[in-house]
């Protein structure tokens, strides 16, 4: 367990990277050497109205520069957060911690892990990505804005944010559904992913039908998704019993 101090930290810099989502660097003396993932600092406002301290999750920590970093959110007007997003580089605010026992990042070395966090509970895990030993995908949910996404992007694997395959492969269903006379139903579809898919990408889908059996009115199709590369990224094949064999294929 770490150790836990009082300090005058300073601020060194803020910004405010979300609607009501600053985020903000201090300089400590010995708290960022103790500090580790999953912790928090208790800060204080300066208002005598005030006596109780302010939690918040470490987002990063540097030792190097002994700094650390909270990404918080001003929870309305009068609050210690309202105070803390007026601060400027230079100025001094109190705080105590490192506080929690943290994550226990020993236990999850070598395995696949899922770093999972939603709103304001996204900043704790930025840290825990960065010094986790494992394999790791991060899900994170917003309600509305996004903040830190690419900063997790950059630590995984791929170095950028990804499209879910299941997003390509409904790319791929719509174009078999497009394709297909409407009076169907499905009686398989199956999709495989060959490539990741980036943030950004252009992907297009390519039909080729395979087979037509005319006395079961089954129609076989195959179904490639290509990125702007003409890489393979997707592949699929759909088996569609037709209601209506004289209309069986669509001319769209």
């Amino acid at each position: 367990m770490s150790t836990k101090t009082k300090e005058n930290l300073t601020v060194v810099s803020q910004e405010e990277i979300g609607k009501d989502i600053f985020s903000l660097w201090l300089q400590t003396d010995q708290m960022a050497q103790y500090a580790r993932p999953g912790q928090f600092l208790s800060l204080y406002t300066g208002n005598a109205g005030k006596l109780l301290p302010r939690p918040i999750s470490i987002c990063e920590i540097d030792k190097e520069t002994s700094r650390i970093r909270l990404v918080y959110r001003v929870t309305g007007k009068n609050t210690g957060t309202e105070a803390f997003s007026k601060m400027q580089p230079g100025d001094k605010i109190e705080a105590l911690g490192p506080l929690g026992n943290g994550f226990p990042l020993e236990e999850a070395e070598g395995k696949k892990v899922f770093l999972i966090g939603g709103g304001i509970g996204i900043p704790p895990m930025l840290e825990t990505a960065k010094q986790l030993n494992a394999q790791k995908t991060a899900v994170l949910g917003y309600r509305d804005e996004l903040f830190l996404n690419e900063e997790f992007a950059k630590r995984t694997e791929y170095g950028r944010r990804l499209a879910h395959p299941m997003l390509v492969a409904s790319l791929l269903g719509g174009a078999m559904n497009r394709f297909l006379h409407p009076a169907v139903y499905t009686k398989m579809r199956t999709f495989r992913e060959i490539a990741p898919v980036y943030s950004g990408d252009t992907i297009t889908a390519r039909l080729e039908i395979k087979n037509i059996d005319q006395d079961n009115r089954i129609v076989t199709l195959l179904g490639q998704c290509y990125n702007q590369n003409d890489d393979l990224v997707l592949e699929g094949e759909c088996e569609e019993r037709l209601l209506d064999i004289e209309s069986d294929i669509s001319t769209v």
